[in-house]
């Protein structure tokens, strides 16, 4: 097969690029728009918190939470902005990659690594359950990128963005310090880089990330927020277990890798990749930007790893933001290849994209079938809020002021999922819990009466704001498809305290 030249590559790839990602974009928003009946827990947790517009609360920083808020606000295109907001924070992070292996290498990797990417579940229907891991995605890239230039270049502007990018991060996930750890080591291992110690731009850096990080922080002791201790959490279990918990993230690291690596042989060819391969890791001495890659790539991991058997359980989602990090290695390692890729094997993305698409078609429409209980994928949203409505209505018309969830995290995402198909602003709390506090007056709630979504069964002697809980019958929920759920979800009324 004719190889085309890399200068006519770039040229096709300066257009094309944008244009692909624009395509994947619609394709996958549209899919979720048509199979996606409800919101995940993640997002109803935004939703519920993010138009309070607090600086922090009890379990995360405050970032994804905003941003998942705020797209309530877009009425009849809110599950259309929900989606797109996904997109947008999982491709952003792709861009920046994409830009620092341009301004650093040769080309030819683009390619194969954007589209083994595209094909990969961080950025086909990961990106529907936005999450605070999706939200910290674009600023681990963009801590790639400054990072390499501050510690190469020495500019003082290259180490104060190094201290906007890393302190932003923060405020969307304390994760990327699993990212910032591993290169400040490799920083201080360097000794042309350890020498910018004696300069000011290091020490600039940190300056401004401690001033940006400083709000948040000093906002979520004086509130009693436990953020930080939310993020180093022990859970339970024997040392063998919690490294059951290790090797299973091992692992799917590792199948996350070689799904890229199959891809990436197939638009390039084996021997072409296995070339690749070699030179990165026979080129010795190791050039700075090789070693910048592999820690970029391998830090966070060993990191993790390090930690999990201290009870500190690593998940799947967490790879969400390190897939940056492997788009890095692997386009480093396309770029030694010694042919670059072939136009035609750009054919393979359209039919490959549609099969991703028809797998997911057809999981969505046996999962009501399959899941037991069924899953808020499979729930008719509004069709639930409507329901809730009806309930309210019983007791008093009008809208509904307040939502108190039983039933932990199940309980808070059926509130939260009412409360994002409502046309007009409900404010959910969890009962017996802390979480809502700082916008919650639970006098106001006794005055004015609250619905009741629970996922368990409620005790007859439980209360909400000292008043005792009315009306308590299971309803079925409403699935896509006209299907219904036969566990339901139990819904009561505490009435509106009489004047």
């Amino acid at each position: 097969m004719a190889q085309v030249k890399t200068p006519m590559l770039i040229g096709r790839m300066a257009f094309s690029l944008n244009a692909i990602l624009i395509l994947h974009a619609c394709f996958w928003i549209s899919l979720a728009l048509l199979m996606e009946g409800s919101i995940r827990l993640d997002v109803a947790e935004g939703i519920i918190g993010g138009p309070e517009w607090q600086i922090s609360y009890l379990r995360h920083p405050p970032f994804s939470t905003w941003l998942t808020g705020l797209t309530w606000r877009f009425g009849s295109l809110r599950y259309f902005a929900l989606f797109a907001l996904g997109q947008i924070l999982m491709l952003s992070g792709l861009v920046v990659i994409v830009r620092l292996l341009r301004k650093t290498d040769n080309e030819q990797g683009i390619w194969p690594v954007a589209l083994a990417f595209l094909l990969l579940p961080f950025a086909t229907y990961i990106p529907f359950q936005v999450n605070h891991n999706l939200g910290v995605t674009p600023f681990w890239a963009l801590t790639l990128l400054v990072a390499w230039f501050a510690f190469e270049h020495g500019l003082k502007r290259h180490w104060v963005l190094f201290g906007l990018v890393v302190g932003l991060g923060v405020w969307a996930k304390y994760a990327i310090f699993h990212l910032v750890a591993p290169l400040g080591i490799l920083f201080l291992c360097v000794p042309s880089w350890r020498a910018q110690l004696r300069t000011s731009g290091p020490w600039l850096a940190t300056l401004v990330g401690l001033a940006i990080i400083l709000p948040h922080l000093t906002d979520s002791q004086t509130k009693g927020a436990s953020t930080i201790s939310f993020a180093l959490r022990a859970e339970g279990g024997s040392l063998p277990k919690r490294l059951a918990y290790m090797g299973e993230f091992a692992i799917d690291a590792l199948l996350y890798n070689l799904l890229m690596l199959a891809i990436v042989c197939l638009l390039l060819g084996w021997s072409n990749v296995r070339a690749g391969v070699r030179r990165f890791i026979d080129n010795l001495p190791i050039s700075r930007f090789d070693l910048f890659v592999a820690i970029a790539a391998l830090g966070p991991i060993v990191l993790i790893m390090i930690f999990a058997p201290l009870g500190i359980r690593p998940r799947l989602l967490w790879l969400t933001p390190i897939s940056m990090s492997f788009v890095l290695l692997w386009g480093r390692i396309a770029n030694l290849a010694p042919q670059p890729l072939s136009l035609r094997k750009l054919n393979l993305w359209a039919p490959a994209t549609l099969c991703l698409g028809l797998i997911y078609v057809i999981v969505r429409l046996v999962a009501p079938l399959t899941s037991n209980p069924p899953m808020y994928p499979d729930i008719d949203g509004p069709g639930l809020a409507l329901m809730a409505q009806e309930k309210w209505n019983q007791s008093q018309p009008g809208p509904i002021p307040y939502i108190v969830s039983f039933g932990n995290q199940r309980g808070r995402q059926a509130a939260g999922s009412i409360a994002f198909d409502l046309p007009y602003r409900v404010k959910v709390l969890e009962n017996n819990s802390t979480l809502d506090s700082p916008w919650i007056n639970l006098e106001d709630v006794k005055r004015r009466g609250a619905l009741v979504i629970s996922t368990r069964e409620i005790a007859p002697d439980e209360l909400v704001a000292g008043q005792a809980i009315i009306a308590i019958e299971r309803r079925q929920r409403p699935l896509r498809g006209g299907l219904k759920d036969p566990f339901g979800l139990i819904m009561g009324i505490v009435p509106a305290a009489k004047p």
